[in-house]
């Protein structure tokens, strides 16, 4: 391919990928997160299967052809080989006009014979090419299916843990703003909403429950205490977020010694140290910017200013400042023995930020 026409192929491509991302983002639209995994598996299968049929009718053509092409080859034989009888009767001297019928007969039968051959052979090979093809869509629905499955395992498991997580916050706050017997502080109610609405698309239908949970609660006007769980009120890009005081604290309780580094790159390995142990972790994919928001409100309310290295906790995630102005995601990093270190950090966090006893 010459560099102009590959150029051009190149500027092709990239339109075509533009128009299908559009087309996509237009047919995942109103999808939450578990939603639009399912079914860009579902539309990665169909295209593979799309593919695969194509692939395959290409082939059978071929076959078509090539049987085609050998069919005419035999016939131009035949009849070659028919002029041939005569022409050679005829240069012997031999007018026997049943042995020339005879020897012409033969031949007419030899390719009679070819020809099913071929046409058997041509329906041997559109056979197995149907049975691979079906062979590969069957493959690649189970693989997709045990894609999916694992998709919903691993929601549900999130939901489970962003449930817990949540539901054990809710109860840390109104313990620390009881007012009386069943009587909270009603400057809670609107934060520990926010704190439902700012999970609710990993608790999905979870969510309800709290927040039916939450509005039946008794709330009364009354002045709360500043302990670890009152709540601090910041903004993300104009979006009202509300965190524990013991988040707060916790946001920031992460270290990573970024000595000599001059930037952090996808794949970068981090040693993160906290509560005077270590974990490691690779630098994974940049935060988008939603997230980015969210931890740079965490820097200017607690007055952090970001040096290549900074941590910040939010929400089960640990993000890394990579410099210029850019915040990467931790990410595992999984062992010949499948020690999963950053798991175990972001337990031991959660257990401190939910109050929980380290030994249970």
């Amino acid at each position: 391919m010459t560099y102009k026409n590959w150029t051009k192929y190149y500027e092709s491509a990239i339109k075509q990928n533009k128009n299908n991302k559009e087309k996509n983002d237009k047919l995942f639209e109103g999808l939450n997160d578990r939603e639009k995994k399912t079914a860009e598996l579902l539309l990665k299968q169909y295209q593979k299967s799309e593919k695969a049929v194509a692939e395959t009718e290409n082939r059978l053509n071929k076959i078509n052809k090539d049987t085609e092409l050998e069919n005419r080859k035999n016939e131009v034989k035949r009849v070659v080989a028919n002029a041939l009888v005569k022409e050679n009767n005829v240069s012997e001297g031999n007018n026997q006009v049943n042995g020339e019928l005879l020897e012409q007969k033969k031949i007419d039968d030899a390719a009679k014979s070819e020809a099913n051959t071929n046409i058997k052979e041509k329906q041997l090979k559109e056979d197995e090419e149907i049975n691979s093809l079906n062979k590969k869509i069957q493959e690649s629905a189970a693989e997709t299916s045990e894609k999916i499955v694992k998709i919903e395992r691993d929601y549900e498991q999130k939901k489970e843990n962003a449930y817990k997580s949540v539901k054990n916050q809710i109860e840390n706050v109104l313990n620390n703003n009881k007012l009386g017997e069943n009587t909270y502080n009603d400057s809670a109610k609107k934060a520990l909403l926010a704190i439902i609405n700012d999970n609710k698309e990993v608790l999905e239908e979870k969510a309800d429950e709290l927040y039916d949970y939450v509005n039946n609660l008794d709330f009364q006007s009354g002045s709360s205490g500043n302990n670890e769980f009152s709540l601090v009120e910041l903004y993300a890009n104009n979006e009202k977020i509300f965190l524990t005081k013991k988040a707060m604290d916790i946001a920031s309780s992460i270290k990573f010694d970024s000595f000599n580094r001059f930037g952090i790159v996808y794949g970068d390995f981090l040693e993160l140290e906290y509560d005077n142990k270590t974990y490691t972790a690779r630098a994974g994919a940049l935060a988008t910017q939603k997230e980015k928001n969210v931890v740079e409100a965490i820097c200017d309310v607690k007055k952090i200013k970001p040096t290549i290295g900074t941590c910040i906790y939010y929400k089960d995630r640990i993000y890394v400042f990579s410099g210029d102005g850019y915040w990467r995601v931790a990410q595992e990093i999984i062992s010949a023995n499948n020690k999963k270190e950053l798991q175990a950090l972001i337990g031991t966090v959660n257990k401190e930020l939910n109050g929980e006893n380290e030994e249970e």
